[in-house]
C-alpha cells in the first residue's frame, strides 16, 4: 500500500493531516509565545496612560466581594490572583460585572476627565476609585478595592444620577477631545446608549452590594 506523505500517524490513534497537525500542534505553541511577549510588554508600562491608550482587550470587571474574602486577600495580597478566581462567584458573594471596553469612556461620563479621581466625590469612584492591593496580577497594573461604606456611597450617589441628563451633558467634541480608549467617536449616540446601559447595570451591582455589606474588587485585564 502506498503511504500518503500528506497524513501522520502513530499508535495511538487514527491518522492526522498535516493540517490537522499543524493545528493541533504548531498554533497553540506560536499563541503561548505571543501571550509571553505581550505579557512582557504590558509589565513594561504597568501605570503609563500613554500607552494604555494604544493596547487593546483592556476590559474592566467588577467583583462584589464580602467582608470575610476582603480581609483574607489584606493579609496576603501577593495572592491575588489565585484568591479571585479560586472562589468566585461563592455565595458571598452578589454578583460579578464586566464593563468590557468602555470604562474610560463612563469615568469620563460620570465626570468629565479621562483619569482622575476626587476622592471627596462618591461618584468620581464608580469606575477608577479604590485602592490598590497586590501585585499587577491582571495584566494592566494593580487591582483595586472599595471598602463596604465607599461601596455603599457610591450606591447611593448613582441612584440620584440623571440618565436623561448625561445623554446631552458631552459634546462629540469633548469625547473626542479626551482621546478615551476604545470610544468611537463616528458612533457617538450608539456609544453613549452603551454607556447609559452599562451605567444601569452598575446602579443594580452596587446596590446589591451594599445591601450585603460587601466590598468591590476592580481590575482590567
Amino acid at each position: 500500500m502506498a503511504l500518503d506523505r500528506n497524513r501522520h500517524t502513530d499508535n495511538f490513534g487514527p491518522a492526522l493531516s498535516k493540517e490537522q497537525v499543524f493545528l493541533h500542534t504548531v498554533i497553540p505553541s506560536i499563541e503561548e509565545e505571543l501571550a509571553n511577549l505581550y505579557r512582557q510588554l504590558v509589565s513594561s508600562f504597568p501605570s503609563n496612560p500613554d500607552i494604555r491608550l494604544f493596547q487593546v482587550s483592556m476590559c474592566a470587571y467588577f467583583e462584589s466581594i464580602s467582608q470575610r474574602k476582603l480581609k483574607k486577600l489584606l493579609a496576603n495580597p501577593d495572592a491575588i490572583h489565585d484568591i479571585v478566581w479560586s472562589d468566585l462567584h461563592d455565595d458571598e458573594n452578589s454578583g460579578f460585572f464586566d464593563l468590557h471596553k468602555s470604562w474610560q469612556a463612563l469615568h469620563f461620563l460620570l465626570t468629565g476627565t479621562a483619569w482622575d479621581v476626587d476622592p471627596e466625590v462618591p461618584i468620581s469612584k464608580v469606575v477608577l476609585g479604590g485602592d490598590e492591593v497586590g501585585p499587577d496580577a491582571f495584566g494592566y497594573g494593580p487591582a483595586r478595592f472599595i471598602k463596604p461604606d465607599v461601596v455603599k456611597e457610591i450606591a447611593e450617589a448613582l441612584k440620584t444620577v440623571d440618565l436623561e441628563e448625561l445623554k446631552t451633558k458631552y459634546s462629540r467634541e469633548e469625547f473626542t477631545e479626551a482621546n478615551l480608549y476604545s470610544f468611537e467617536a463616528a458612533e457617538f449616540e450608539e456609544e453613549i446608549g452603551i454607556l447609559i446601559d452599562y451605567i444601569d447595570g452598575l446602579i443594580e451591582f452596587y446596590g446589591e452590594a451594599a445591601d450585603k455589606g460587601n466590598a468591590v474588587l476592580t481590575y482590567i485585564q
